[in-house]
């Protein structure tokens, strides 16, 4: 029976359909698979751990491959731009690296979607308290959900809901949306009452509004919109 040759450490090398880096480390008690790119997996074994037995590992872990693969089409992106709240997270799903960005580092990208709504009802919600003290305009609760089509909205009991997709939007169109829905805790209608009055707020509302309507362009695709 062949031995099979050790895999070169620190270079990319090709396995069937995947291009595979393995890297070593001192920290490293296990062996730990990560997918940071679609087709492109990230092993990190323990020092001298012997690197011929890396193809097995990966054929024993093949399903967990093919459920996860399928779901990083090439629009996912390996940077979360927060330009709402000014942060930048590189994400990864598997080992984190040690980079210049702060690691996102989450199992699988399912998990994705409610650490932003995490992220949103730490961020969010206080620069809608910050923007509802400001204008004078109260509320009566801020949730965060995650919606396809709407960035915001606000019942008639005064209770605003935000979608934490607002956290990509540039931070001049994260306040229109937020005075947007206060105001609607006034006027719960877009009468002309209700534009004088965020128009007493924002004077530019129009080229605001206008920004807004484009703004999904900021949403990564595999996130949806529309």
């Amino acid at each position: 029976m062949a031995i099979a040759p050790p895999l070169p450490v620190n270079s990319m090398v090709e396995l069937g359909d995947l291009d595979v880096q393995v890297r070593e480390s001192l920290r490293a008690r296990r062996v730990k698979i990560a997918i940071v790119s679609p087709g492109q997996i990230r092993v990190t074994v323990p020092m001298g751990f012997p690197t011929a037995e890396v193809p097995l590992i990966l054929a024993a872990n093949r399903p967990w491959l093919e459920r996860n693969l399928p779901k990083m089409p090439g629009a996912h992106p390996q940077m979360l731009a927060l330009a709402a709240i000014a942060e930048e997270w590189r994400l990864t799903l598997g080992f984190p690296r040690q980079e210049h960005y702060p690691e996102l580092h989450l199992p699988h990208r399912d998990e994705v979607i409610p650490w932003l709504r995490r992220k949103a009802e730490v961020q969010l919600v206080p620069i809608l308290h910050q923007v509802s003290q400001e204008t004078g305009l109260s509320f009566q609760k801020a949730t965060v959900r995650h919606q396809k089509t709407r960035w915001a909205s606000c019942s008639g009991q005064g209770h605003i809901s935000l979608n934490c997709k607002l956290l990509f939007l540039p931070p001049a169109d994260l306040r229109y949306v937020l005075i947007h829905e206060l105001c609607h805790t006034v006027h719960l209608n877009h009468s002309a009452n209700f534009w004088a009055l965020v128009a007493s707020f924002l004077p530019d509302y129009r080229d605001r509004d206008r920004a807004v309507r484009q703004a999904w362009q900021y949403v990564p695709p595999w996130l949806g919109w529309r």
